[in-house]
C-alpha cells in the first residue's frame, strides 16, 4: 500500500510541533523521543548530534515509526511508518528553509544560537513514509 498523506496527517504534520521518533535498540528494544521535524512532501526530516542512540539504532535497523500526539481520550492516532536514511554531512540545519521556518524561533528556548545549533545537530534523518495507520 502506497502512503497517502491524508487530511488527518496534513493537519498533524502542520500543527504538531514534535513528534515521537520510534526505533529500536541494539538489544531490540523499542525506545521512543520526541523530535523536531519537516515535511518537505516526500519524506521527514530530522535533525540530531552524531553520537546520538537513534543514529546508532538506524544504522543498524533503519524501520522507524512517528507517533503524533493523540488527543486527551486517547483519539486522533496518527502513525507513520517508514525507512530511515541516515545522512551524515546534509549541510547545516539553518540552511533548511522548511526546517528553520518551524523551528528558528525556538532555538533561544532550548539555548542554541542558529549557528550552535548547527554544530551540534549535524546529522540528518531522512524518513521516507511506507504507510500510516489513524484512529
Amino acid at each position: 500500500m502506497a502512503f497517502t498523506l491524508t487530511e488527518k496527517l496534513r493537519r498533524h504534520v502542520h500543527e504538531d510541533e514534535v513528534v515521537w521518533l520510534g526505533t529500536v535498540s541494539g538489544a531490540g528494544r523499542p525506545t521512543t523521543r520526541p523530535v523536531w521535524f519537516h515535511w518537505d512532501g516526500s519524506a521527514f526530516r530530522v535533525y540530531t548530534s552524531p553520537g546520538s542512540a537513534k543514529v546508532r539504532h538506524l544504522r543498524a535497523a533503519p524501520g522507524a515509526s512517528l507517533n503524533f500526539n493523540c488527543s486527551p481520550e486517547g483519539e486522533d492516532v496518527a502513525v507513520v511508518l517508514g525507512t530511515a536514511e541516515v545522512v551524515d554531512d546534509p549541510g547545516p540545519p539553518s540552511a533548511d528553509a522548511g526546517y528553520m521556518a518551524r523551528y528558528a524561533a525556538r532555538l533561544p528556548g532550548i539555548g542554541f544560537t542558529p549557528a550552535e545549533f548547527d554544530a551540534s545537530y549535524r546529522v540528518l534523518l531522512r524518513i521516507v513514509p511506507e504507510r500510516s495507520w489513524e484512529l
